[in-house]
C-alpha cells in the first residue's frame, strides 16, 4: 500500500496543470498515488491530464460529469483516500522536489 495520496482538484487549469503534474513526478518521495478530479473543465485540462496519466500508473484522472463546485470536488477526492497520509494540491501549484 502506498504511503501518500496527493489530491488535485482542478478546473480550467490548462495553462498550469502539466507543470503541476511534472512537479509531482519529480518528488524524491516515490511512494504516492495521485488522484486528479477535474470539475468538468471547458478548456484543455482534461486532455492534458488524460494524456499524462497514461504514462504513470501512480496517477488517476477523473472528470466530473458536471461542475459540482470546488468544495464538493475536494470532498469527492477526500473520500478516495486509502493511504495513511494525504494532501490537497491545487491544479496550478508546483511542489519542490523534496
Amino acid at each position: 500500500m502506498n504511503l501518500l495520496t496527493i489530491l488535485i482538484p482542478t478546473y480550467n487549469e490548462d495553462e498550469y496543470i502539466l507543470e503541476t503534474l511534472k512537479s509531482v513526478t519529480a518528488q524524491t518521495c516515490k511512494d504516492f498515488i495521485c488522484i486528479i478530479s477535474d470539475n468538468n473543465s471547458s478548456d484543455r485540462t482534461g486532455k492534458i491530464c488524460d494524456d499524462f496519466v497514461k504514462g504513470d500508473p501512480r496517477f488517476q484522472y477523473i472528470k466530473q460529469d458536471k461542475n459540482i463546485g470546488s468544495s464538493r470536488n475536494t470532498e469527492f477526492l477526500a473520500k478516495q483516500v486509502k493511504t495513511e497520509y494525504s494532501m490537497v494540491f491545487a491544479g496550478h501549484d508546483v511542489l519542490e522536489p523534496t
